[in-house]
């Protein structure tokens, strides 16, 4: 019998051989080297604290994965990258915006919008936000966002490479990216020792340049408001403070006094005068050169540090919504997301930094001093909410008494946050305006921040309570720490 021959069979296409290649892989785990070859993406840059591998659940091309095993994952292909052909035309640069802060100028209340929305800023502009994550997720990086900066960023010699790996894995998506970290504005402007702590953040931001346009957005609030604001974060007594929620060694007089809050006036007196005031803490508040708002100083470090960079500022102290005015202002290519926002979209970020009133526990810290309290009465912390609790109107009694700046003091600080304003203006608003900085534009500025800063004067703001006072002459407050503080 005369057989006809077998036709023969098409060769396997590459991207056959390319499945079938993972699928042995795969069975033997070492399915990411490939895909990391194939610059699909980079495990570690994935690899969250739970050990588990994930994409944004927005993404819509290449390697989507969630597992918790690394070594056997889940994926799901949407598209397979092949390397880049030589003669392919570059790609397409997309944002990156960075929000340095400086801190205490609502970036608090911008994080926790931008947590709020992220998705709806994806889907609109398809921006990827990667955190700050404020207190509101609890500072836990939601599974949805690959990478999330915090604090540990800016110092760290590894996060960045991870960070720089996700963002070549956004850039790929043709994804563009968003981050918010006030701290990086400290960084850039305080002193050599500092800044080159950060070295490593900033030449990754020099890198992704070839990329990415990165913008830089800084936000300008008023130097008197911003500095007594820094003030209360940095003060107030929280629970990574123990120093301020433990009782000191009476007999060690340093302890004592770094036990004890700082009041405004001697905060800033150190700050100002540059003298060393063993128990108040400065931070942040320092920068390198006082010359110039600690906004402007930022902003002359970021050009002097990236060339022809685009640094945005953007002002506090106008009408309307913070959130929708710092994103449609500020922001690039965010045209659809800021409609919606306009047209009553999205949602309101809650307040996730109050301030805190701290005088009680001056107070407390004044009675445990002079005697009056034991320590064993009871932990600190507990001591001074039950004290607040006692006398919920304490600054209304008829033995209470503030201490306050001195006049003089109270005025330099005004005129130097009106010079500051001046100059901010000069170089980053009124060029903006019809007016062309005239006298009249200065003059309604000026006029505007004096009637804010006596509304700080007459609620007492810029004041302490005169704790020795009152213990001598309150004898309910007495009374009270006598019994024990019960």
């Amino acid at each position: 019998v005369k057989m006809s021959p077998v036709p023969s069979l098409p060769a396997p296409s590459p991207l056959f051989n390319f499945f079938r290649f993972a699928t042995i892989l795969l069975s033997i785990g070492l399915i990411p080297s490939v895909f990391h070859y194939y610059g699909v993406f980079s495990p570690k840059a994935l690899l969250r604290d739970d050990n588990e591998l994930i994409r944004p659940a927005t993404s819509t091309n290449g390697l989507m994965a969630t597992t918790k095993n690394i070594t056997s994952p889940t994926l799901k292909f949407d598209k397979v990258m092949q390397p880049t052909d030589s003669n392919t035309p570059p790609a397409v640069k997309r944002q990156l915006v960075v929000h340095a802060g400086p801190p205490k100028t609502g970036t608090t209340t911008i994080q926790t919008a931008l947590e709020l929305n992220r998705q709806l800023l994806y889907d609109s502009s398809k921006y990827q936000y990667l955190g700050k994550i404020t207190t509101f997720h609890k500072k836990i990086c939601p599974s949805d966002i690959p990478f999330c900066v915090d604090h540990g960023f800016l110092t760290s010699t590894k996060l960045p490479k991870v960070f720089k790996n996700v963002m070549e894995q956004l850039h790929q998506d043709g994804t563009n990216a968003f981050i918010s970290l006030e701290g990086i504005s400290f960084q850039i402007a305080s002193t050599d020792n500092i800044y080159n702590s950060s070295k490593v953040m900033f030449d990754t931001f020099s890198e992704l340049r070839n990329d990415w346009n990165l913008t830089i957005v800084l936000v300008y609030r008023h130097y008197f408001e911003w500095v007594l604001s820094l003030y209360n974060q940095i003060e107030k007594p929280t629970v990574n403070k123990p120093h301020y929620n433990e009782w000191p060694d009476l007999q060690n007089v340093t302890n004592v006094k770094e036990s004890t809050l700082c009041s405004f006036t001697d905060w800033y007196r150190a700050l100002r005068e540059g003298s060393l005031v063993s128990w108040c803490n400065i931070k942040e508040a320092r920068y390198k050169n006082q010359e110039y708002h600690p906004l402007e100083w930022t902003y002359r470090r970021f050009v002097e540090k990236y060339e022809g960079i685009e640094v945005k500022v953007y002002n506090l102290h106008q009408e309307g919504d913070l959130f929708q005015n710092f994103m449609c202002q500020a922001v690039p290519d965010v045209e659809d997301f800021c409609t919606i926002l306009k047209k009553g979209g999205g949602m309101n970020a809650p307040q996730m930094n109050p301030s805190r009133n701290f005088q009680y526990d001056r107070l407390v810290m004044e009675a445990y001093k002079t005697g009056l309290l034991l320590s064993s009465t009871g932990n600190r912390k507990k001591k001074r909410k039950k004290l607040q609790e006692r006398f919920p109107d304490m600054v209304s009694r008829p033995n209470f008494k503030y201490l306050c700046p001195s006049d003089a003091e109270l005025k330099e600080l005004l005129q130097m946050s009106l010079k500051y304003e001046r100059t901010v203006h000069i170089n980053h608003f009124c060029v903006l305006k019809d007016s062309k900085c005239s006298t009249e534009y200065f003059e309604k500025l000026e006029d505007e921040q004096v009637k804010s800063f006596q509304n700080y004067i007459q609620s007492h703001k810029f004041c302490h309570w005169d704790v020795g006072y009152i213990l001598e002459n309150d004898k309910g407050v007495q009374d009270w720490f006598k019994a024990d503080g019960k």
